[in-house]
């Protein structure tokens, strides 16, 4: 962030998404004390966390740790906010018994609900994206793809693969687009042949009305 200050001081915008370790905001709010962004977690990794507690805390083959993190799933995927409040209380509700598990999962969770302006869905409305898997999608072609997972790497090659990766994702991109494109057409194909079909069927043929 400081980096980024030194070159664009004038820098600013309305979010900033990281997964819910408290850091990187407080690194951005540092170097930019003034700045209107608000923070927001990103969704995969809230349900990644959500789910992983309560296969921690259960133990994987147990079937009401499934429920248990499927429940807390379908709450962090709410939209609607009166939604979201419901599939909370009743998550809350149904871990209020005398099993030790679901007084462990149910504290948990109620501590991610104090922070829910952070995550739910229906506080980022307006915002552009809902997970940070662009950059966590560049960081894992970056470190295991380009580097081959070597920490130590040179900060000369380093910089040298910054500078030429751009491209080569631009390249991927424009194959990706292609691959919609061509499928795209076999989809339209399909469905002008369901259209012929349908105004073949029947002897006559459909009655066409108009206004």
């Amino acid at each position: 962030f400081q980096c980024i200050q030194d070159l664009l001081p004038k820098f600013d915008t309305e979010w900033v998404m990281s997964d819910d370790a408290p850091a990187f905001f407080n690194g951005y709010k540092r170097c930019f004390p003034k700045t209107r962004a608000e923070p927001l977690h990103c969704q995969w990794h809230v349900i990644k966390n959500l789910k992983q507690y309560a296969l921690d805390l259960y133990g994987s083959k147990d079937e009401r740790g499934k429920t248990v993190a499927t429940s807390a799933r379908n709450v962090a995927r709410t939209i609607q906010r009166v939604e979201f409040w419901q599939k909370a209380t009743s998550l809350l509700s149904d871990l209020d018994t005398d099993r030790d598990e679901n007084k462990k999962y149910a504290k948990y969770f109620e501590k991610y609900l104090k922070s829910f302006s952070l995550w739910a869905p229906f506080m980022r409305v307006h915002a552009p994206f809902n997970t940070t898997m662009i950059s966590e999608s560049f960081h894992s072609k970056l470190k295991m793809s380009v580097l081959g997972d070597n920490t130590l790497s040179r900060i000369d090659r380093l910089a040298h693969i910054l500078i030429t990766l751009p491209t080569d994702i631009g390249e991927e991109l424009r194959i990706a687009d292609r691959k919609k494109y061509v499928s795209g057409v076999f989809r339209l194909q399909a469905q002008m042949a369901a259209h012929k079909k349908g105004v073949n069927y029947g002897d006559n043929g459909p009655t066409v009305t108009r206004d």
